[in-house]
């Protein structure tokens, strides 16, 4: 009798974990295109445009379009290896962008709080 509660109450722990992990693992059904809400995080693309005022081998200095006179609004995104530059559906090195320049960047959040280039595309 001694043996078969200690059993019961092992099999209802075995059982209840099992449950309780099973639950932990269950992905989060989304229908495409929904976005979750609040902070998305990483991994969503957020779309600027504005011209290239400065650029340096880990940075992009970008004065957006939306800036209203005298009132400069500037960004500040990092370049990664993964950072690819486009003219149409030519590839650019990211040295062939040059200050002056129109540009639509494709960025993404970083842990860290920052934006990551992830295209940036040259418009004429």
């Amino acid at each position: 009798m001694k043996y078969l509660s200690i059993l019961a109450v092992l099999g209802c722990s075995l059982i209840s974990g099992c449950l309780i992990s099973s639950a932990q693992y269950m992905p989060r059904q989304r229908t495409p295109g929904q976005v979750p809400n609040g902070d998305a995080g990483p991994g969503l693309l957020v779309d600027f445009h504005g011209t290239v005022t400065s650029l340096t081998s880990k940075k992009l200095l970008l004065t957006l379009d939306d800036s209203k006179k005298g009132e400069e609004n500037t960004m500040e995104l990092s370049l990664s290896k993964k950072t690819v530059a486009m003219d149409g559906d030519k590839k650019l090195k990211i040295t062939d962008l040059k200050a002056g320049q129109s540009v639509d960047v494709e960025a993404k959040r970083q842990i860290d709080g920052s934006m990551e280039a992830v295209t940036i595309h040259l418009d004429h």
